[in-house]
């Protein structure tokens, strides 16, 4: 089995703005609902970018 969530953070530059995205792997939500799933992702993105 592999990981459920991959992260990508992009710190950005003059030409590319800064950006977060969190993957999930297709088979999540055979194991949580899909409002469990957003709302970590939303606050993971959250701090990222603030850093």
């Amino acid at each position: 089995m592999t990981g459920f969530i991959d992260g990508i953070y992009g710190k950005g530059d003059d030409e590319f703005p800064a950006e977060t995205k969190i993957r999930y792997d297709k088979f999540i939500t055979a194991h949580l609902a899909s409002d469990i799933i957003h709302a970590p992702g939303v606050g993971i993105c959250e701090r990222l970018e603030r850093q």
